[in-house]
């Protein structure tokens, strides 16, 4: 192996190649459009154009881009041979023993202050953060940069969808098409997700649904892992595509939305504030969801309601919970168990998504056609004669990540 020819190395060639012309980034250009329509859309819908950005990009930076770290590290774990992973780690420390001391003076602190499980999340975020250091000291600040750049792409474009959900919520009623769906359901499949959800509540114990909320909330875990993944072993111009395409996704989504608004059968179930077990975060966050919609339909803009914040997601229809998991797992297939991995746990996703009341079921169906939808959109980007080229420049780069 030619040790001067690094993954780095060769994720600029590919980087360079698409750069060249054989890339079309259809969503920046969108989402400079949509920036830029962003005033008058507030202005249409009779709305101040304020946004929470110190309370989104708190939760985007620290809370998800923690557990996203997290995630991508057992990924990794499961995707990578064991010598490309968790071995040199642990002969590093048998080696070097003061390693063992101090990780377990930064774990004891950590577990301190915060409890169990995001103390351990923080414990491995920064071993894995150090031994990237460590192996690579002179690339540490690329590394970081090629995740850095489409994780703020991400996050504007993230920032716009919200916005856009609030202002339509302002133009229109976003719970106006939830009868429809719900008798659409009815239709196609001879039942609701309301009387699913609710015979799931009698038989199954409470844990299973805080196990359901557990998948159900893993969705900007997973979305961020693949975005790690992708930069450092695929490059941050492919790590930038899959971002781009999981915007178009959200944009078809938003489209669809101000044709057809709705919240989700929770919305329309005349016994969920009287069955739904309260101790569910779920409970709350709908409620909080639904109440904001209508004081934003009727323009009373108390203090809460006025910004723009993480209460600003209304899409029922189509399902996004279904399009980003297909998105991330289409970008990720050439890592062949990570996306297994994926497609595995996203079957939980799946029920948690019809269990907690999210969703309608023909929302399900809709989810896939938007993600293809944004596939098919990001491919057509690709010029044919360049798409091989660009191929075997990322699996060179997949093959000199795992001899690194």
């Amino acid at each position: 192996m030619n040790h001067a020819t690094t993954t780095k190395d060769v994720s600029h060639e590919l980087d360079h190649r698409e750069t060249r012309g054989s890339f079309i980034s259809v969503p920046l250009i969108l989402s400079f459009l949509l920036a830029v329509a962003l005033v008058p859309a507030f202005h249409f819908a009779r709305l101040p154009l304020a946004i929470d950005i110190p309370g989104m990009a708190s939760a985007y930076w620290l809370g998800t881009t923690v557990r996203a770290l997290f995630v991508a590290v057992v990924l990794a774990l499961i995707g990578f041979p064991a010598e490309l992973t968790w071995l040199p780690i642990c002969r590093r420390y048998w080696s070097e023993k003061a390693r063992i001391v101090v990780i377990a003076v930064f774990g004891l602190w950590m577990f301190w202050l915060f409890d169990f499980w995001l103390a351990l999340t923080i414990v491995i975020d920064g071993i894995a953060l150090a031994e990237l250091l460590d192996r690579q000291p002179h690339e540490f600040a690329t590394h970081l940069r090629a995740v850095f750049v489409p994780s703020f792409y991400l996050f504007c474009g993230v920032m716009l969808v919200f916005s856009y959900n609030h202002a339509i919520a302002g133009m229109k009623f976003v719970g106006a098409y939830d009868l429809f769906f719900n008798r659409l359901d009815v239709a196609m499949f001879r039942t609701t997700v309301p009387s699913i959800a609710h015979a799931a509540l009698v038989s199954l114990p409470l844990w299973c649904f805080r196990i359901l909320e557990f998948a159900y909330y893993s969705l900007y875990g997973q979305i961020g892992a693949a975005v790690a993944i992708t930069a450092l072993a695929g490059g941050q111009r492919y790590s930038i595509r899959y971002v781009g395409t999981l915007l178009t996704g959200y944009y078809i989504a938003l489209f669809i939305f101000y044709l057809w608004p709705s919240i989700g059968p929770f919305s329309i179930c005349p016994t969920h504030v009287a069955d739904y077990p309260h101790s569910l975060p779920t409970y709350w966050t709908q409620e909080t969801i639904l109440v904001k919609a209508r004081l934003l339909w009727a323009h009373n803009l108390l203090p809460d309601i006025r910004p723009v914040n993480l209460a600003d997601y209304y899409i029922a229809f189509p399902c996004m919970h279904i399009a980003l998991p297909l998105i991330a797992i289409w970008f990720l297939r050439r890592w062949r168990k990570i996306a297994i991995t994926l497609l595995i746990f996203n079957v939980l996703l799946v029920a948690s998504i019809v269990l907690l009341e999210w969703h309608y079921l023909v929302d399900l169906l809709a989810g896939p056609i938007v993600a293809w939808l944004a596939i098919w959109c990001d491919e057509l980007g690709l010029r044919r004669s360049e798409r091989a080229k660009i191929a075997s420049h990322l699996n060179a780069a997949i093959e000199q990540f795992r001899l690194r």
